[in-house]
């Protein structure tokens, strides 16, 4: 039970250093970058530590931090794109992206937060990585297709390749 208690701190105390970093990084201009850069670094650690640590306690920990991340990433960028706080939204997507870079769901939501913000290039660079995280491409296919924060643009058919079955 304490060796548990222990790990759930532990957990705990790395995913709101983080969720901290990106709360700041959100509000306040003149913390903007240096927290989202602070928030980058320690993410890149955690990850890092996840993947190269050999104890299977720790590493539980740290992934489990990686996931509290990412859900609370995911769930703030859902809020803000709501809300129509598009930047925001941006910064949010880009930490559940650096928290599991493999995650198609995170991708796609990023490049629809940056082409809502008005961000050509950073649109089509997440979509590139969409499309290559995604399992199913035709699913992909089928979602670029009806996705309308695209319209504006008008790259949706540039990507129809990507999207394409292997």
């Amino acid at each position: 039970m304490k060796r548990e208690k222990s790990e759930f701190d532990e957990q705990s105390r790395l995913s709101s250093e983080i969720s901290s970093r990106l709360e700041a990084s959100q509000q306040r201009d003149d913390a903007r970058f240096p927290a989202a850069r602070e928030m980058q670094q320690q993410l890149l650690e955690l990850r890092l530590n996840a993947e190269h640590e050999k104890r299977p306690e720790q590493a539980r920990v740290f992934q489990r931090a990686l996931s509290d991340v990412f859900v609370m990433a995911m769930e703030s960028g859902d809020a803000l794109v709501e809300a129509k706080k598009y930047p925001q939204a941006v910064l949010s997507y880009d930490c559940a992206t650096q928290a599991r870079p493999e995650s198609e769901w995170a991708w796609r939501q990023l490049a629809v937060a940056r082409a809502l913000s008005g961000d050509r290039k950073g649109a089509i660079k997440a979509l590139r990585q969409a499309a290559q995280a995604a399992h199913d491409k035709a699913e992909f296919a089928r979602w670029l297709e009806g996705e309308r924060a695209f319209d504006s643009f008008g790259f949706a058919r540039k990507f129809q390749g990507l999207a394409q079955p292997n």
